[in-house]
Protein backbone atom coordinates (compact mmCIF):
# COMPACT_ATOMS: atom_id res chain seq x y z
CA UNK A 1 0.00 0.00 0.00
CA UNK A 2 1.50 3.30 -0.78
CA UNK A 3 1.06 5.70 2.00
CA UNK A 4 0.62 9.45 0.07
CA UNK A 5 3.25 12.18 1.11
CA UNK A 6 2.60 14.28 4.28
CA UNK A 7 -0.08 11.62 5.46
CA UNK A 8 1.66 11.60 9.32
CA UNK A 9 -1.21 10.64 11.09
CA UNK A 10 -1.44 7.07 9.31
CA UNK A 11 2.24 6.64 9.98
CA UNK A 12 1.56 7.32 13.46
CA UNK A 13 -1.16 5.30 14.15
CA UNK A 14 0.77 2.08 12.66
CA UNK A 15 3.50 2.56 14.92
CA UNK A 16 0.95 3.28 17.74
CA UNK A 17 -0.77 -0.39 17.02
CA UNK A 18 2.68 -2.13 16.76
CA UNK A 19 3.68 -0.53 19.81
CA UNK A 20 0.62 -1.70 21.71
CA UNK A 21 0.83 -5.06 20.00
CA UNK A 22 4.40 -5.50 20.54
CA UNK A 23 3.98 -5.04 24.68
CA UNK A 24 1.39 -7.51 24.33
CA UNK A 25 3.97 -9.88 22.56
CA UNK A 26 6.58 -9.14 25.30
CA UNK A 27 3.61 -9.87 28.02
CA UNK A 28 3.02 -13.34 26.70
CA UNK A 29 6.80 -14.03 26.32
CA UNK A 30 7.89 -13.08 29.60
CA UNK A 31 4.92 -14.37 31.76
CA UNK A 32 2.34 -16.89 30.01
CA UNK A 33 4.80 -18.60 28.12
CA UNK A 34 7.29 -18.96 31.46
CA UNK A 35 6.67 -22.46 33.43
CA UNK A 36 7.50 -20.59 36.36
CA UNK A 37 5.13 -18.93 38.52
CA UNK A 38 5.10 -15.60 37.68
CA UNK A 39 3.99 -12.65 40.05
CA UNK A 40 4.04 -9.07 40.26
CA UNK A 41 3.82 -7.27 43.68
CA UNK A 42 3.67 -3.93 45.15
CA UNK A 43 5.45 -3.61 48.60
CA UNK A 44 2.46 -3.90 50.26
CA UNK A 45 1.93 -7.37 49.28
CA UNK A 46 -0.67 -7.06 47.27
CA UNK A 47 -0.85 -9.14 43.56
CA UNK A 48 -0.84 -7.01 41.11
CA UNK A 49 -0.38 -9.55 37.98
CA UNK A 50 0.20 -13.41 38.00
CA UNK A 51 0.68 -15.60 35.04
CA UNK A 52 -1.30 -18.77 34.40
CA UNK A 53 1.50 -21.02 35.98
CA UNK A 54 1.56 -19.22 39.19
CA UNK A 55 -2.08 -19.04 39.61
CA UNK A 56 -1.89 -22.82 39.01
CA UNK A 57 0.91 -23.64 41.22
CA UNK A 58 -1.35 -22.11 44.09
CA UNK A 59 -4.50 -23.56 42.95
CA UNK A 60 -6.72 -20.24 42.62
CA UNK A 61 -7.55 -18.87 39.68
CA UNK A 62 -5.81 -15.43 37.85
CA UNK A 63 -8.53 -13.54 38.91
CA UNK A 64 -8.77 -14.78 42.75
CA UNK A 65 -5.08 -14.45 42.91
CA UNK A 66 -5.34 -10.51 42.41
CA UNK A 67 -7.23 -10.67 45.44
CA UNK A 68 -4.40 -11.94 47.61
CA UNK A 69 -1.66 -10.86 49.51
CA UNK A 70 2.12 -12.57 50.02
CA UNK A 71 1.35 -13.98 53.09
CA UNK A 72 -2.41 -16.03 52.27
CA UNK A 73 0.12 -18.74 50.86
CA UNK A 74 3.84 -18.14 52.38
CA UNK A 75 3.69 -19.99 55.23
CA UNK A 76 7.30 -18.76 56.62
CA UNK A 77 6.25 -15.09 57.88
CA UNK A 78 3.37 -13.98 59.67
CA UNK A 79 1.79 -10.55 57.32
CA UNK A 80 4.20 -8.51 59.75
CA UNK A 81 7.15 -9.96 58.89
CA UNK A 82 6.00 -10.53 55.05
CA UNK A 83 5.91 -7.06 54.99
CA UNK A 84 9.24 -6.53 56.63
CA UNK A 85 10.59 -8.78 53.88
CA UNK A 86 9.30 -7.06 50.90
CA UNK A 87 10.68 -3.91 51.72
CA UNK A 88 13.86 -5.76 51.98
CA UNK A 89 13.33 -7.08 48.63
CA UNK A 90 12.33 -3.74 47.27
CA UNK A 91 15.97 -2.82 48.26
CA UNK A 92 17.66 -5.12 45.92
CA UNK A 93 17.02 -8.80 43.90
CA UNK A 94 17.08 -11.42 46.43
CA UNK A 95 16.76 -15.82 46.08
CA UNK A 96 15.34 -18.17 48.22
CA UNK A 97 13.44 -20.83 49.41
CA UNK A 98 10.26 -21.11 51.07
CA UNK A 99 6.95 -22.84 51.61
CA UNK A 100 3.58 -22.07 49.97
CA UNK A 101 0.33 -23.48 50.64
CA UNK A 102 -2.19 -24.37 47.71
CA UNK A 103 -6.18 -23.38 48.31
CA UNK A 104 -6.61 -26.87 48.86
CA UNK A 105 -4.67 -26.93 52.13
CA UNK A 106 -1.87 -28.77 50.60
CA UNK A 107 2.00 -27.49 50.23
CA UNK A 108 4.61 -27.12 47.86
CA UNK A 109 8.54 -26.13 48.17
CA UNK A 110 9.44 -23.50 46.14
CA UNK A 111 12.38 -21.34 45.10
CA UNK A 112 11.61 -17.39 44.80
CA UNK A 113 13.24 -15.25 43.02
CA UNK A 114 12.96 -11.73 43.51
CA UNK A 115 14.07 -8.43 41.25
CA UNK A 116 12.40 -5.25 42.00
CA UNK A 117 12.50 -2.37 39.66
CA UNK A 118 10.71 1.43 39.43
CA UNK A 119 7.69 1.95 36.81
CA UNK A 120 6.14 5.59 37.65
CA UNK A 121 7.90 5.90 40.69
CA UNK A 122 6.65 2.70 42.25
CA UNK A 123 8.51 0.51 43.02
CA UNK A 124 7.32 -3.16 41.99
CA UNK A 125 8.28 -6.55 42.83
CA UNK A 126 9.05 -9.31 40.36
CA UNK A 127 8.71 -12.69 41.99
CA UNK A 128 9.92 -15.66 40.01
CA UNK A 129 8.64 -18.77 41.79
CA UNK A 130 10.06 -22.34 40.70
CA UNK A 131 8.26 -25.38 42.21
CA UNK A 132 11.03 -27.78 43.98
CA UNK A 133 8.70 -29.87 45.30
CA UNK A 134 10.46 -33.33 43.91
CA UNK A 135 13.74 -32.43 44.88
CA UNK A 136 12.75 -31.81 48.17
CA UNK A 137 10.79 -35.26 48.48
CA UNK A 138 13.75 -36.80 47.02
CA UNK A 139 16.09 -35.57 49.60
CA UNK A 140 13.28 -36.50 52.54
CA UNK A 141 13.08 -39.94 50.47
CA UNK A 142 16.87 -40.37 51.39
CA UNK A 143 16.41 -39.50 54.74
CA UNK A 144 13.41 -41.80 55.46
CA UNK A 145 15.52 -44.87 53.62
CA UNK A 146 18.09 -44.28 55.70
CA UNK A 147 16.45 -44.57 58.94
CA UNK A 148 14.45 -47.60 57.71
CA UNK A 149 17.99 -49.27 56.44
CA UNK A 150 19.49 -49.15 59.60
CA UNK A 151 16.40 -50.03 61.92
CA UNK A 152 16.11 -53.04 59.25
CA UNK A 153 19.77 -54.03 59.75
CA UNK A 154 19.27 -53.81 63.37
CA UNK A 155 16.46 -56.71 63.52
CA UNK A 156 18.07 -58.69 61.25
CA UNK A 157 21.18 -58.94 63.20
CA UNK A 158 23.21 -59.44 60.58
CA UNK A 159 26.04 -57.59 61.16
CA UNK A 160 28.55 -58.46 57.73
CA UNK A 161 25.70 -58.07 55.72
CA UNK A 162 24.17 -54.83 57.21
CA UNK A 163 27.75 -53.74 56.99
CA UNK A 164 27.91 -54.21 53.14
CA UNK A 165 25.01 -52.80 52.81
CA UNK A 166 25.35 -50.03 54.61
CA UNK A 167 28.58 -49.36 52.99
CA UNK A 168 26.95 -49.88 49.11
CA UNK A 169 24.17 -47.77 49.63
CA UNK A 170 27.03 -45.19 51.39
CA UNK A 171 27.94 -45.31 47.86
CA UNK A 172 25.07 -44.64 45.76
CA UNK A 173 24.19 -41.90 48.09
CA UNK A 174 27.69 -40.18 47.15
CA UNK A 175 26.18 -40.38 43.50
CA UNK A 176 23.27 -38.99 44.89
CA UNK A 177 25.03 -36.28 47.16
CA UNK A 178 26.98 -35.26 43.73
CA UNK A 179 23.64 -35.15 41.28
CA UNK A 180 22.27 -33.02 43.99
CA UNK A 181 25.09 -30.59 43.68
CA UNK A 182 25.08 -30.40 40.44
CA UNK A 183 21.58 -29.58 40.66
CA UNK A 184 21.76 -27.02 43.33
CA UNK A 185 24.84 -25.57 41.33
CA UNK A 186 22.58 -25.15 38.05
CA UNK A 187 19.57 -23.28 39.98
CA UNK A 188 21.97 -21.10 41.52
CA UNK A 189 23.12 -19.86 37.77
CA UNK A 190 19.87 -20.35 36.25
CA UNK A 191 19.06 -17.45 34.12
CA UNK A 192 16.19 -17.04 35.70
CA UNK A 193 16.90 -13.86 36.63
CA UNK A 194 18.04 -12.39 33.42
CA UNK A 195 13.82 -12.51 32.68
CA UNK A 196 13.16 -10.61 35.31
CA UNK A 197 15.80 -7.68 34.83
CA UNK A 198 14.51 -7.73 31.21
CA UNK A 199 10.96 -7.56 32.90
CA UNK A 200 11.94 -5.01 34.67
CA UNK A 201 13.48 -2.90 31.67
CA UNK A 202 10.07 -3.07 30.13
CA UNK A 203 8.13 -2.39 33.49
CA UNK A 204 10.58 0.92 33.40
CA UNK A 205 9.71 2.07 29.86
CA UNK A 206 5.92 1.30 30.40
CA UNK A 207 5.14 4.61 30.32
CA UNK A 208 6.56 5.15 26.85
CA UNK A 209 7.05 1.59 25.50
CA UNK A 210 7.08 2.97 21.96
CA UNK A 211 9.13 5.70 22.59
CA UNK A 212 11.42 3.35 23.62
CA UNK A 213 11.44 1.03 20.75
CA UNK A 214 11.13 3.66 18.73
CA UNK A 215 14.86 5.31 19.77
CA UNK A 216 16.60 3.16 22.33
CA UNK A 217 19.82 1.25 20.94
CA UNK A 218 19.00 -1.56 23.20
CA UNK A 219 15.63 -2.05 22.24
CA UNK A 220 16.75 -3.64 18.97
CA UNK A 221 18.53 -6.33 20.64
CA UNK A 222 15.52 -7.28 22.74
CA UNK A 223 13.96 -9.77 20.07
CA UNK A 224 17.47 -11.79 19.47
CA UNK A 225 18.21 -11.79 23.49
CA UNK A 226 14.60 -12.97 24.72
CA UNK A 227 15.45 -15.87 20.97
CA UNK A 228 19.10 -16.79 23.03
CA UNK A 229 17.61 -16.31 26.85
CA UNK A 230 14.84 -18.69 25.74
CA UNK A 231 17.24 -21.04 24.22
CA UNK A 232 19.62 -20.76 27.43
CA UNK A 233 16.16 -22.06 29.65
CA UNK A 234 15.30 -24.76 27.63
CA UNK A 235 19.02 -26.23 27.99
CA UNK A 236 18.84 -25.74 31.44
CA UNK A 237 15.98 -27.51 31.62
CA UNK A 238 16.51 -30.43 30.30
CA UNK A 239 20.25 -30.58 32.12
CA UNK A 240 18.07 -30.53 35.42
CA UNK A 241 15.54 -33.14 34.17
CA UNK A 242 18.31 -35.55 33.60
CA UNK A 243 19.85 -34.99 37.07
CA UNK A 244 16.45 -35.71 38.78
CA UNK A 245 15.75 -38.97 36.51
CA UNK A 246 19.20 -40.01 37.61
CA UNK A 247 18.75 -39.25 41.13
CA UNK A 248 15.48 -41.40 41.36
CA UNK A 249 17.24 -44.05 39.56
CA UNK A 250 19.79 -44.00 42.50
CA UNK A 251 16.98 -44.03 45.10
CA UNK A 252 15.21 -47.16 43.12
CA UNK A 253 18.93 -48.82 43.33
CA UNK A 254 18.59 -48.19 47.39
CA UNK A 255 15.34 -49.43 47.74
CA UNK A 256 16.44 -52.69 46.09
CA UNK A 257 18.73 -53.05 48.22
CA UNK A 258 16.83 -52.51 51.05
CA UNK A 259 14.04 -54.78 50.22
CA UNK A 260 16.74 -57.80 49.97
CA UNK A 261 17.97 -56.91 53.31
CA UNK A 262 14.75 -56.91 54.45
CA UNK A 263 13.61 -60.30 52.74
CA UNK A 264 16.45 -62.20 54.26
CA UNK A 265 15.82 -60.89 57.81
CA UNK A 266 12.02 -61.98 58.08
CA UNK A 267 13.29 -65.82 57.28
CA UNK A 268 16.04 -64.75 60.35
CA UNK A 269 17.12 -68.57 61.82
CA UNK A 270 14.64 -70.74 59.35
CA UNK A 271 15.65 -72.94 56.70
CA UNK A 272 13.94 -73.14 53.42
CA UNK A 273 14.10 -74.38 49.64
CA UNK A 274 15.76 -71.50 47.90
CA UNK A 275 17.47 -71.15 44.19
CA UNK A 276 20.84 -70.56 44.52
CA UNK A 277 21.92 -68.52 41.64
CA UNK A 278 19.16 -65.79 43.14
CA UNK A 279 21.27 -65.90 46.71
CA UNK A 280 24.30 -65.09 44.57
CA UNK A 281 22.59 -62.81 42.36
CA UNK A 282 21.21 -61.20 46.11
CA UNK A 283 24.57 -60.94 46.83
CA UNK A 284 25.70 -59.54 44.14
CA UNK A 285 23.28 -56.80 44.26
CA UNK A 286 23.61 -55.68 47.61
CA UNK A 287 27.33 -55.10 46.70
CA UNK A 288 27.12 -53.56 43.14
CA UNK A 289 27.34 -49.70 44.06
CA UNK A 290 31.20 -50.54 45.23
CA UNK A 291 32.09 -52.87 42.58
CA UNK A 292 31.20 -50.77 39.95
CA UNK A 293 32.76 -47.58 41.59
CA UNK A 294 36.17 -49.77 41.37
CA UNK A 295 35.89 -50.77 38.42
CA UNK A 296 35.91 -54.31 39.24
CA UNK A 297 34.35 -56.49 36.27
CA UNK A 298 32.15 -59.73 37.44
CA UNK A 299 32.20 -63.10 35.24
CA UNK A 300 29.73 -65.74 36.00
CA UNK A 301 29.97 -69.30 35.42
CA UNK A 302 26.73 -70.87 36.33
CA UNK A 303 26.36 -74.50 35.89
CA UNK A 304 22.31 -74.45 34.55
CA UNK A 305 21.22 -77.41 35.95
CA UNK A 306 21.79 -76.49 39.60
CA UNK A 307 19.56 -78.09 41.90
CA UNK A 308 17.49 -75.97 44.72
CA UNK A 309 18.69 -76.58 48.10
CA UNK A 310 17.55 -76.46 51.77
CA UNK A 311 19.60 -74.09 53.77
CA UNK A 312 19.43 -70.32 56.00
CA UNK A 313 18.76 -68.39 53.21
CA UNK A 314 20.24 -65.35 55.79
CA UNK A 315 23.42 -67.40 56.68
CA UNK A 316 24.27 -68.09 52.91
CA UNK A 317 23.82 -64.34 51.53
CA UNK A 318 25.84 -63.56 54.84
CA UNK A 319 28.33 -65.61 53.65
CA UNK A 320 28.68 -64.63 50.01
CA UNK A 321 28.38 -60.83 50.75
CA UNK A 322 31.19 -60.85 53.18
CA UNK A 323 33.38 -63.33 50.29
CA UNK A 324 32.75 -60.57 47.20
CA UNK A 325 33.43 -57.75 49.08
CA UNK A 326 36.65 -58.77 50.35
CA UNK A 327 37.28 -59.75 46.84
CA UNK A 328 36.88 -56.79 45.75
CA UNK A 329 39.08 -54.73 48.41
CA UNK A 330 41.64 -57.26 46.98
CA UNK A 331 41.13 -56.50 43.69
CA UNK A 332 41.42 -52.91 44.77
CA UNK A 333 44.80 -53.21 46.75
CA UNK A 334 46.45 -54.92 43.70
CA UNK A 335 46.73 -51.83 41.70
CA UNK A 336 45.82 -53.56 38.53
CA UNK A 337 43.50 -51.70 35.70
CA UNK A 338 42.15 -55.33 34.80
CA UNK A 339 40.15 -56.25 38.08
CA UNK A 340 37.86 -58.95 37.73
CA UNK A 341 35.70 -60.74 40.10
CA UNK A 342 34.92 -64.70 38.77
CA UNK A 343 31.65 -66.38 40.61
CA UNK A 344 31.17 -70.40 39.74
CA UNK A 345 28.48 -72.25 40.53
CA UNK A 346 28.55 -76.51 40.36
CA UNK A 347 26.57 -79.43 41.14
CA UNK A 348 27.55 -82.57 42.60
CA UNK A 349 25.93 -85.27 43.64
CA UNK A 350 25.01 -84.47 47.34
CA UNK A 351 26.01 -80.79 47.71
CA UNK A 352 26.94 -77.49 45.34
CA UNK A 353 29.61 -75.59 45.01
CA UNK A 354 30.04 -71.92 45.03
CA UNK A 355 34.03 -70.71 44.02
CA UNK A 356 34.43 -66.45 44.52
CA UNK A 357 37.50 -66.23 42.90
CA UNK A 358 39.71 -62.70 42.30
CA UNK A 359 42.82 -61.64 40.61
CA UNK A 360 43.61 -59.29 43.13
CA UNK A 361 46.95 -59.08 45.88
CA UNK A 362 46.96 -63.02 47.02
CA UNK A 363 47.13 -64.67 50.16
CA UNK A 364 50.91 -65.13 51.25
CA UNK A 365 51.23 -69.10 51.72
CA UNK A 366 52.01 -68.61 55.52
CA UNK A 367 48.80 -67.04 55.83
CA UNK A 368 46.32 -69.28 54.34
CA UNK A 369 46.03 -71.52 57.23
CA UNK A 370 45.18 -68.70 59.34
CA UNK A 371 43.16 -66.94 57.10
CA UNK A 372 39.78 -68.61 58.91
CA UNK A 373 40.82 -67.68 62.53
CA UNK A 374 39.15 -65.13 64.64
CA UNK A 375 40.80 -62.11 64.82
CA UNK A 376 43.16 -62.89 62.04
CA UNK A 377 43.33 -59.63 59.06
CA UNK A 378 45.67 -58.74 56.79
CA UNK A 379 43.90 -55.22 56.01
CA UNK A 380 45.11 -52.25 58.06
CA UNK A 381 41.31 -51.47 58.94
CA UNK A 382 40.12 -55.20 59.49
CA UNK A 383 38.55 -56.62 62.84
CA UNK A 384 39.17 -60.45 61.97
CA UNK A 385 35.67 -61.27 62.20
CA UNK A 386 34.21 -61.76 59.09
CA UNK A 387 35.86 -64.74 57.88
CA UNK A 388 35.63 -66.28 60.58
CA UNK A 389 31.97 -65.76 60.83
CA UNK A 390 31.71 -67.27 57.76
CA UNK A 391 33.44 -70.54 58.06
CA UNK A 392 31.27 -70.91 61.47
CA UNK A 393 28.14 -70.12 59.23
CA UNK A 394 28.96 -72.79 56.79
CA UNK A 395 30.16 -75.60 59.12
CA UNK A 396 26.77 -74.42 60.66
CA UNK A 397 24.69 -75.12 57.82
CA UNK A 398 26.65 -78.70 57.04
CA UNK A 399 29.06 -76.98 54.68
CA UNK A 400 32.58 -75.77 54.22
CA UNK A 401 34.38 -73.37 52.95
CA UNK A 402 38.19 -73.30 51.40
CA UNK A 403 40.76 -70.64 50.12
CA UNK A 404 43.69 -71.11 47.54
CA UNK A 405 45.73 -68.89 46.52
CA UNK A 406 49.58 -69.13 44.41
CA UNK A 407 50.97 -66.12 46.27
CA UNK A 408 51.50 -62.29 46.24
CA UNK A 409 49.32 -60.79 43.39
CA UNK A 410 48.33 -64.28 42.23
CA UNK A 411 44.85 -63.25 43.35
CA UNK A 412 42.59 -66.13 45.53
CA UNK A 413 39.43 -67.85 45.25
CA UNK A 414 37.57 -69.28 48.26
CA UNK A 415 35.15 -72.23 47.70
CA UNK A 416 31.67 -72.77 49.79
CA UNK A 417 30.30 -75.98 49.38
CA UNK A 418 26.83 -76.59 51.22
CA UNK A 419 24.36 -79.55 51.18
CA UNK A 420 21.51 -79.97 49.13
CA UNK A 421 19.88 -81.17 52.53
CA UNK A 422 20.65 -79.60 56.17
CA UNK A 423 22.03 -82.07 58.38
CA UNK A 424 19.87 -84.11 60.28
Amino acid sequence: MTIPNGDTAVIRNSKVAWAADEEALWRNVLMEQSKDGVLILDLMGNVLEANTSGSQMLGYTPEEMLRLHWWDWDTCWTPDEALEKLREFGAGSQTFETRHRRKDGSFCEVEVSVVSATCKGRTLLHCVHRDISRRWRTEHEIQRLQKELQLASREAGMVEVASSVLHNVGNVLNSVNISASLLAERIKKSKTSKVAQLAALLESHASDLPGYFATAPTARQVPSYVRHLADLLSKDQAELVTEIDLICRHIEHIKEIVAIQQSYSTVFGLTQRVNVVDLIEDAISMNAGALARHDVEIVRHYDPQIPEITVERHKVLQILVNLIRNAKYACDDSGRMDKRLTLTLTAGSNAVRIVVADNGVGILPENLDRIFNHGFTTRKDGHGIGLHSTARAAKEMGGSISVHSDGHLQGASFTLELPLQPPK
